[in-house]
């Protein structure tokens, strides 16, 4: 056997069923082996950095370990945005690709460990035919455990040397990190004499808790304690059963979702860092008492400083929680109600905004909400960053955290169609949606074809307002020239349509009426261009 197919053959014993990236010299042996031998699935991007956001989209939708291929050299180089979003959101991804010999001359020669310094992503080199099966075994695990993607660089000495005769070199056996701390008494003490004394305490739920599946616990714990609950914006659809759940906390809570935080005079978190776009940079936290459940002692403290500190397994923690104020006969704070529960159910998105649309452009807050009715419960929601960005942050229904895509760890503009087709791929039973603005669109909209030639159901809505908004509103508001913001794009539809998918024009409320039936009438890719005009201030620009 050659080495490239021992890679491939551990690759799929250890998981690896689909594959997204470009074919090139330095990667084709590898990845022929696992399509022809191992059926494994490859989606072919355009570009390597559309497919590491593609892999990026498939690990957060299923909760899998990712798989990204690239040839060596600029194929690496072109994943680098991507690569740096993927291991600053904690994607367990595999990127494999090839090694150029070091020393020796070759034009597309690169030191693949300056790429992985750069974006934090962890290496792992292939270092011989006889240790294929550990380091690849050990890449795959690594990327489970650091919860960042791992770069897989194997030469062509070793892609193309033969493996008969060689013992391989055992795998080690990779400890995995407990994820069922039990909490220190004495800091549990601490912070139910904060809770208990409460008024109106809010249970916060972020990552930690999906991790460690505390949905129920934090239901017993919000009705003993008659707490409300909220989410962080990446947990969102967690807990969004309870009658008293609030939404999204932070800087893309719905204004009656805010009202109750404001109410609130404890912040009860499990699992969530607090970082700013949470605590809407301080502000819904100040003059509150707050409390921090975290598995991770580096995360505690580390965007505010809380009045208690619990250092434990989310789930475990609440069940503790309710088990200890069930003993104590504790009585549950009235701020949670059904007249609370009455006062959500009841509040209309529609309501937080007067509509600016007018016979030329449509409001995008309008063709959000209008996008959310139109589509089924199931869906997946990817939401690209621009100043847009807010409305559907705040107006898109999910059912579940792993439904919503948020590719904004980096900040970077143009990775949301890309890591919509990675959920495509990995829910074709649901329509997965990409929500874009017009520059994001023009800097992936190769990828458009991507899901056209897998059939992918994938559904773009470009909210278009041929600039970059939020640059623009800034460059006007400092009194610098506008202009450098502007874009003469090409007809959206028309591209949408030459990459062999379909589109539809909403220059008006009227159009805006036909969106349900142009959704229903789909039958593969569909682009929904939005005219939305640029003096209208919604979003950060604000």
């Amino acid at each position: 056997m050659l080495g490239h197919a021992l890679i491939a053959e551990v690759l799929f014993q250890q998981g690896v069923d689909t594959v997204f990236g470009v074919v090139g010299h330095g990667n084709m042996a590898m990845l022929s082996e696992l399509v022809a031998t191992h059926g494994v699935h490859f989606v072919a991007a355009a570009r390597e950095d559309g497919a590491v956001s593609m892999a990026d989209g498939y690990g957060r939708a299923t909760g899998r370990v990712a798989c990204t291929t690239t040839t060596f050299g600029p194929g690496l180089t072109n994943t680098l945005t991507g690569l740096t979003e993927a291991t600053r959101n904690g994607t367990p991804m595999v990127v494999l690709t090839g090694a150029t010999p070091p020393g020796a001359w070759h034009r597309q020669s690169l030191n693949e460990t300056l790429v992985a310094r750069a974006s934090g992503a962890g290496h792992q080199l292939v270092h011989g035919l006889d240790t294929i099966r550990r380091d690849v075994t050990e890449a795959v695990h690594r990327a489970k455990e650091e919860c960042r993607p791992i770069i897989l660089a194997a030469s062509e000495e070793v892609q193309h040397g033969r493996t008969e005769g060689l013992e391989q070199v055992p795998a080690r056996v990779m400890a995995r990190h407990g994820h069922t701390t039990r909490p220190d008494a004495d800091s549990l003490d601490r912070a139910l004499g904060i809770i208990a004394t409460a008024r109106r305490p809010l249970l916060l739920a972020g990552r930690g808790a999906v991790r460690s599946d505390a949905g129920s616990a934090l239901r017993s714990l919000a009705e003993r304690l008659g707490a409300p609950t909220a989410t962080t914006l990446l947990s969102r659809g967690f807990l969004a059963d309870d009658p008293c759940h609030v939404g999204t906390m932070g800087s893309m809570s719905s204004q009656a979702g805010a009202a109750v935080i404001a109410e609130a005079d404890c912040i009860v978190g499990f699992g969530a860092s607090l970082n700013p776009d949470t605590t809407s940079r301080g502000t819904m936290v100040d003059g509150k008492r707050v409390v921090q459940i975290e598995l991770d002692p580096s995360r505690v403290s580390r965007h505010h400083d809380p009045d208690a500190v619990v250092i434990g397994d989310a789930r475990l923690v609440a069940e503790e929680m309710v088990a200890l104020l069930t003993d104590l006969g504790a009585e549950p704070a009235t701020f949670r109600s059904d007249g609370l529960a009455a006062r959500l159910r009841d509040h209309r998105f529609e309501d937080e905004f007067t509509d600016c649309s007018d016979g030329e452009h449509v409001d995008l807050r309008t063709a959000v909400l209008a996008l959310d009715r139109a589509l089924p419960d199931q869906r997946s929601v990817s939401i690209d960053a621009g100043r847009f960005m807010v409305a559907p942050s705040t107006y898109m229904r999910v059912q579940d955290p792993s439904h919503l895509l948020y590719p904004l760890a980096f900040g970077s503009v143009g990775l949301g169609m890309a890591a919509a087709i990675g959920a495509a791929v990995a829910a074709p039973d649901r329509p997965s949606v990409a929500i874009m603005g017009d520059g994001g669109f023009m800097m992936s909209l190769q990828e458009f074809h991507t899901a056209v030639r897998n059939d992918l159901d994938l559904i773009v809505m470009v909210l278009n307002d041929s600039t970059y908004g939020a640059e623009y509103h800034t460059l006007k508001r400092q009194g610098h020239e506008v202009s450098i913001s502007t874009n003469d794009w090409p007809d959206f539809v028309s591209t949408a349509k030459a990459l062999g998918g379909t589109g539809h024009h909403v220059r008006n409320l009227d159009d805006l009426a036909s969106l349900a039936t142009v959704l229903d009438a789909r039958t593969g890719p569909v682009l929904i261009d939005v005219t939305v005009d640029p003096e209208v201030l919604v979003g950060y620009a604000e």
